[in-house]
C-alpha cells in the first residue's frame, strides 16, 4: 500500500514539474505575479500620496516606516510620483529632503 501511494505521488510530481516548466505555463504565473505586485504598487503610491496631501509633506525615513519597505522602494516611488507630476522634491539631498504634493 505504502509503495502504491509513494508511486502515486512520485507520478504527480513529475506530472506538475513538467508542466511547469513549459514556457507557456511559466508565462502565464509570471504575468499573474508581475500583475499582483503593479497592483500592491500603486496601492502604495496612492497611500504616500494620501499622507503627503493629509500632513503637507513626507520625508524617505517616513515612508519607509509608513509602508515598511526599503529606501531603495521608496526612492523608486518617489521618483516615479515626481515622474508622473504628482509631487515635487523639497531640499537638495539627504535629512533635508520632504516630498510635497505638486
Amino acid at each position: 500500500m505504502e509503495t502504491l501511494i509513494l508511486i502515486i505521488v512520485a507520478v504527480v510530481g513529475i506530472f506538475v514539474g513538467f508542466n511547469l516548466g513549459r514556457s507557456d505555463v511559466r508565462n502565464h504565473f509570471s504575468s499573474l505575479v508581475n500583475t499582483e505586485r503593479d497592483i500592491l504598487k500603486e496601492r502604495r503610491k496612492k497611500m504616500l500620496l494620501k499622507h503627503i496631501a493629509k500632513r503637507g509633506g513626507l520625508t524617505n525615513g517616513e515612508a519607509q516606516e509608513l509602508l515598511g519597505v526599503s529606501d531603495s522602494t521608496i526612492v523608486r516611488y518617489f521618483d516615479e510620483l515626481e515622474d508622473e507630476a504628482k509631487i515635487v522634491q523639497k531640499g537638495e539631498s539627504g535629512r533635508g529632503v520632504r516630498y510635497e504634493i505638486l
